[in-house]
């Protein structure tokens, strides 16, 4: 998979041109940005973008302990209208839920994957979220730009609504 002017990446190994290795080869890659998504050490890169494009609501046909599950299906779309190559190498979500309690979701890849987005570029995925819970969601995604430096991206935060009747059992008709 090409990274842009020579770079190449497996998501783990970042190497420039010549085979010089940009991340320490004693401190594998995937430990290294698991948690830059907003760290000192990363920039907020302007003319990098994320955006939602597309949520879909799904009531699940079975229940936990009685509580009705529901699927969000999110589809984003994530662009590079920056100058230089960017490699994503994962991505973070917080989900605050309506009953004051938080879950985090961080890891590395991206639905498997660690795009080469190369200037005018774009990659769009989608995943989802169950729960039974309404939330607000906010995403953001983490790599390296073609200098090896940390970058990331924010996403404006958007809700996960429960419908209000979803609480009643499922009709026996």
């Amino acid at each position: 998979m090409g990274f842009g002017q020579g770079f190449s990446t497996n998501c783990g190994q970042l190497v420039g041109p010549g085979g010089k290795e940009l991340v320490n080869p004693a401190r594998p890659a995937m430990l290294e940005f698991t948690l830059i998504t907003v760290q000192e050490d990363s920039k907020e890169l302007n003319g990098l973008q994320a955006k939602l494009d597309k949520l879909v609501h799904h009531k699940e046909k079975s229940a936990v302990q009685g509580t009705h599950l529901h699927a969000f299906i999110y589809f984003v779309t994530i662009r590079n209208l920056t100058e230089s190559t960017i490699t994503l190498l994962g991505r973070k979500w917080i989900l605050v839920n309506e009953d004051g309690t938080t879950t985090v979701v961080e890891g590395d890849k991206i639905v498997g994957e660690c795009p080469v987005l190369e200037p005018g570029g774009s990659f769009s995925y989608n995943s989802y979220h169950v729960t039974h819970l309404s939330a607000e969601a906010r995403g953001s995604f983490h790599g390296v730009d073609e200098q090896g430096d940390k970058v990331h991206v924010r996403m404006d935060p958007f809700r996960l609504e429960v419908p209000i009747d979803s609480s009643a059992p499922p009709s026996t008709s």
